[in-house]
């Protein structure tokens, strides 16, 4: 995967056990009672972010988790972090360059999962829009990934949740792993960033991996 900005950073999982209890440390007290399988993916995670933020030359050792479970970034850092059963990863970068990231990977759907997509996340002209594509698992799951990552990008900014719905592909390239989504909110908060965003989208291991970034001088 390359990118023109920050750096990324992939552990596949589960985690191997010497590096979780060398991490445990990380694991705060709200996870203190989850399944193993849990505590190894957020290590993970917060691991894939030191060693992207290491690839930069940015200073990353610690990172705390805000009340709706999301990564407190220091002022200087901005990331995604995010992770299946079977790899996590994270992008970072500095404030100088991007305002906001946000990277979401997914398994490709099955085909008995299409029917939750079509009605929870896609909207009709979504629907409409997706009946291109003869690859519909793959382009089902690039819908939803670059709607989870859309999310994770806006959020840090506004500190608002946003549904499926207010979010609408606008255009998909399978080939050239690009996609548009525009933000359609009706809400208060978030209509300031009802515009259209350039996403990049990458296919790893059975995996759609999608990217979204705010260079540091957007609005």
């Amino acid at each position: 995967m390359e990118l023109e900005y920050g750096a990324l950073s992939q552990i596949d999982l589960p985690l191997e056990e010497s590096l979780f209890q060398e991490h445990h440390h990380l694991i705060p007290q709200s996870l203190e009672q989850a399944i193993e399988s849990r505590k190894k993916e957020f290590v993970a995670g917060r691991l894939c972010a030191f060693r992207a933020s290491k690839k930069l030359g940015l200073e990353l050792n610690s990172l705390k988790v805000g009340e709706n479970r999301e990564p407190l970034w220091p002022t200087d850092i901005v990331g995604s972090i995010s992770h299946t059963k079977k790899m996590a990863l994270a992008i970072v970068d500095s404030t100088k360059h991007s305002r906001s990231l946000g990277i979401d990977v997914e398994e490709i759907i099955e085909a008995k999962k299409e029917a939750t997509i079509e009605r929870m996340v896609a909207t009709k002209k979504d629907l409409a829009f997706l009946k291109l594509f003869s690859d519909k698992l793959a382009a089902y799951t690039v819908l939803f990934s670059a709607k989870e990552a859309l999310y994770k990008l806006i959020f840090p900014l506004c500190h608002e949740f946003f549904g499926f719905m207010e979010a609408e592909l606008k255009a998909l390239d399978m080939d050239r792993g690009e996609f548009v989504l525009r933000l359609i909110s009706e809400n208060p908060k978030l209509k300031p960033f009802n515009t259209s965003y350039r996403g990049k989208f990458f296919r790893k291991d059975g995996h759609i991996i999608s990217v979204i970034r705010l260079p540091h001088n957007s609005k």
